[in-house]
């Protein structure tokens, strides 16, 4: 019975240290959980500030010199498209940024006929527009202000 006893107690002490050792690899788990979210949630705010990159497809990186050069004409490709989609646009820009001087010259000359036309006919003297330095604003913006011609 002694023998029994004490192979009881053994039994009962392994247990124990078992159960001890499976609490203290639960508690090592769920710390290594939580480092693992404070990882994750990290790289998600890193994911959220860097910009997106738009892959064509997978491209593996490998020493084989083969592989290099079909990656290297890719890139040179993809680059060749965006910088004639560039020229273009900025062609089209320049084309429309001039179009839009032209128009804006227009106007101007449109008005100031018209507003020397009635300043000349308001004050009953020949009246032109002179270009004058602005000196309250902006220097490099001229404006127009009609004078008089007879001064």
């Amino acid at each position: 019975m002694a023998k029994r006893k004490a192979l009881v107690e053994s039994l009962i002490q392994t247990r124990t240290q078992l159960n001890h050792t499976l609490d203290e690899d639960h508690q090592a788990i769920g710390d290594l959980r939580r480092e693992e979210a404070i990882l994750r949630a990290q790289i998600g705010e890193l994911e959220v500030k860097l910009p997106r990159v738009r892959s064509t497809g997978p491209i593996a990186i490998t020493q084989d010199p083969k592989d290099l050069r079909k990656v290297l004409v890719a890139y040179q490709v993809q680059h060749r498209r965006w910088s004639e989609r560039y020229l273009k646009m900025k062609a089209e820009i320049e084309t429309e940024y001039a179009d839009l001087i032209s128009k804006r010259s227009r106007r101007f000359r449109l008005i100031e006929t018209a507003v020397a036309q009635y300043a000349t006919s308001f004050l009953g003297v020949p009246c032109t527009f002179q270009r004058v330095e602005a000196k309250e604003v902006n220097k490099d913006v001229r404006f127009n202000f009609p004078t008089r011609t007879e001064f």
